[in-house]
């Protein structure tokens, strides 16, 4: 919508894989520095049984089931096999649909994504022959050619607005002190956060000490 009305640039620093990427390949141009890590187009579903854990604890738990598979993103149940078979199916609608507005947005054929997708990660200095990425370059060169674009003159500095917020230090801290004092019910509204949609994320693994 923002291309209607001006041009728009992005710039990737660290990272811009999956649901990074999928912010980024909206713009006219894209730039990325040769140790940015850039893709990882793909999707994945899971989810975990808390069932153990809550043993430990001392929580029980009972569920109302109603229909076959409402229970499909319950915490205290792996997938059955019919649910196995509804997670794949959603699985490869949301890759297909990633893979081809990634294809409009790059004018490139599905197929030629599907390629250089499933869910690889590549550094900015070896994508560019991907052509998922237009420029190698940081923030001030994306500032400088978005400046272009938009016809500002050379000597003119725009006024850069930065988004999110920055959180004050007492909201951070009061974050971290509900999760210490209580560790379970903040697991649990972050895995019942990530269960209910499939994911454009990075991989990554969670470790219990």
């Amino acid at each position: 919508e923002a291309k209607k009305e001006k041009p728009v640039v992005a710039s990737i620093s660290d990272l811009g894989a999956s649901g990074g990427y999928f912010i980024a390949m909206g713009a006219d141009t894209i730039l990325a520095q040769e140790a940015s890590l850039v893709g990882s187009i793909g999707v994945f579903i899971g989810k975990f049984s808390m069932s153990g854990l809550y043993q430990k604890v001392g929580i029980t738990t009972e569920n109302i089931k109603r229909g076959k598979n409402s229970l499909l993103f319950s915490l205290t149940s792996k997938f059955s096999d019919t649910e196995r078979k509804i997670v794949r199916k959603m699985i490869t609608d949301y890759y297909n649909s990633f893979i081809t507005k990634v294809a409009e947005a790059r004018n490139k054929s599905k197929d030629e994504i599907h390629e250089i997708a499933q869910g690889r990660v590549w550094t900015g200095k070896n994508i560019i022959d991907t052509e998922l990425v237009d420029i190698i370059g940081g923030m001030d060169q994306a500032i400088e050619l978005a400046k272009e674009l938009a016809e500002i003159k050379g000597e003119e500095d725009p006024r850069l607005i930065y988004f999110p917020k920055s959180k004050s230090f007492f909201r951070s801290l009061s974050r971290t002190f509900n999760i210490i004092e209580n560790p379970v019910k903040q697991m649990e509204e972050y895995l019942q956060e990530i269960n209910v949609h499939p994911l454009c994320l990075m991989p990554y693994l969670i470790k219990y000490y």
